[in-house]
Order: structure tokens, then C-alpha cells, then sequence
């Protein structure tokens, strides 16, 4: 069953520690994207900032992988008691600014193999996570910092910009376990 492999943790890690990545993403340097949801930007016409703090395939391993790592950890053992890290393909942070996009994001899979993700929401805010099923949303995830949604990669999801906060962190995690 679908549902059975969705897990929504809060306070997934310590209130110390989810200050910490809130003042570390806070102040990461961002970058402007267009076309955040797919690769050709003439497919998405939604924006948003990132930030790819590790990608596998590009070689990219920056400086807060480390310690951004015990927080995926984290949310593998409380997903699914007992299982490892296999590989690890992305770390992003990605960031929308109120009202930067009128309309939902793009349904999408963030990546075409096998894996799992995981959205760590970085702050409170507004503008939930969606979950996809035959193209209709089955879930929808409220942000809440320190919270994490972990679910297979075959999921089709999307997100949105915030309408009432002034913006919406998060970061994304695309693994296998």
C-alpha cells in the first residue's frame, strides 16, 4: 500500500540541533533558478533559489554535507528502524520567496532510478508538499520546522510558494536505502 511507505516524522531531530541548520541555511548563499522542478527551464515555469550542497553525479561535495548528514541518518532509522544508507545522490536546499509562484509547482520525481527523499522543512511556514497518485494529490504535508516527509522516489510530489510567510526552506535528500 502507498500510504504505508509515507512517514511524516516531526522533531525528527533535536530542537538545538534544527536551529542550527535553520541559522546555517539562513545564511548560505543562494541561487536563482529557473525552471526549479525539471532541468529545461522551458518546462517549468515556476522559479525558486537552491543551493546543491552534494550531488553525486557532479562531483559537488560542499562544506555543510557533514553536517547536514546525521539529520538523513536521523530520519532513515525513525523511517524505517534498522535500515542503512546505500548511496546518497543530492543534498539541496531549496528556498521560495511569498508569493513567487502564483500557482502549485509541477508534479515531478526528483530523480529517474530508484530511491527514496526526504523533505526536512527548515522553518514554519505555509504552502504544503503534495503527493500524487494517477495525477491527484492523495497527501498533502504541512511545513513545520523540524519536520521531515520521507517517501520512495516514485512518488510523484510537488510544493509551492508560501503566501503568508516570507519564505519556505527546505532541504531535499534524494537516497537509497
Amino acid at each position: 500500500m502507498i500510504n504505508s511507505s509515507i512517514k511524516v516524522i516531526d522533531n525528527v531531530v533535536s530542537d538545538i540541533y534544527q536551529q542550527k541548520i535553520e541559522d546555517l541555511i539562513s545564511s548560505m548563499e543562494w541561487y536563482f533558478l529557473e525552471g526549479i522542478t525539471f532541468k529545461k527551464q522551458t518546462e517549468d515555469p515556476h522559479t525558486g533559489f537552491v543551493n546543491g550542497i552534494f550531488n553525486q553525479s557532479d562531483q559537488i561535495r560542499k562544506s555543510q554535507t557533514d553536517f547536514l548528514l546525521p539529520l538523513l541518518y536521523e530520519g532513515i532509522s525513525k523511517y524505517k528502524g534498522g535500515a542503512k544508507l546505500i548511496d546518497l545522490y543530492r543534498i539541496r536546499a531549496v528556498m521560495w520567496i511569498k508569493n513567487q509562484n502564483k500557482e502549485p509547482h509541477l508534479p515531478h520525481n526528483d530523480l529517474d532510478m530508484e530511491h527514496y527523499n526526504m523533505v526536512y522543512y527548515v522553518n514554519d511556514t505555509d504552502a504544503p508538499t503534495r503527493l500524487y497518485k494517477d495525477d491527484k494529490v492523495f497527501k498533502e504535508v504541512q511545513p513545520k520546522k523540524g519536520r521531515a516527509l520521507i517517501f520512495p522516489g516514485n512518488i510523484k510530489h510537488s510544493s509551492a510558494s508560501p503566501t503568508r510567510s516570507n519564505r519556505r526552506m527546505i532541504l531535499n535528500y534524494n537516497f537509497l536505502i
